[in-house]
């Protein structure tokens, strides 16, 4: 059996076109005003002198998913930026579906989902106090410094029951 085995000079030739189309679609979506963002992050909980620190450094328009171990139980915080280039932190559970193991919100584009219901709602909202039905639940004694959010370990240690059933993605 004969093997196609392309010319030397077809190989430059396929090479120059993929080449060509990259910068092609680059310049494409600079002028559109497109900008392609990084994916969600999955990060462990920084606990440093039993707080929870999280560096607004870490905190972009796309979601970071924070971990900590409660005891054996993952408790997650959602840490996004808003429309308006503010973050904002809360724990990625439902106040209206927990304690449903798929309580959970995932992000597309400006908007989170909660993954047992389906209602949407924009980044804007995540951490507001005050917001009922299905939203991220505020986290209590959450304080924002000029560099980071800080939570105290033992107020996260309080929630793990809300995560026992809680089936969300960690990695």
């Amino acid at each position: 059996m004969k093997h196609f085995e392309p010319t030397a000079g077809a190989r430059v030739s396929a090479v120059a076109a993929i080449a060509l189309a990259a910068a092609s679609l680059a310049v494409v979506i600079m002028l559109s005003g497109c900008t392609v963002s990084k994916p969600n992050a999955f990060v462990a909980a920084s606990v440093e002198g039993g707080n929870v620190v999280i560096p607004k450094t870490q905190i972009s328009n796309q979601a970071a998913f924070v971990n900590y171990d409660a005891n054996g139980t993952n408790v997650q915080l959602i840490a996004v930026e808003s429309t308006d280039g503010k973050p904002h932190v809360a724990l990625n559970t439902c106040q209206s579906c927990n304690p449903s193991p798929k309580a959970y919100f995932e992000q597309n584009g400006n908007t989170l989902t909660c993954n047992n219901c389906g209602l949407k709602f924009s980044v804007d909202t995540v951490g507001a106090t005050g917001a009922s039905s299905c939203n991220p639940a505020p986290v209590i004694d959450l304080v924002e410094t000029d560099e980071a959010f800080v939570v105290p370990a033992s107020t996260l240690d309080r929630y793990a029951p809300f995560f026992e059933n809680w089936q969300g993605p960690t990695k």
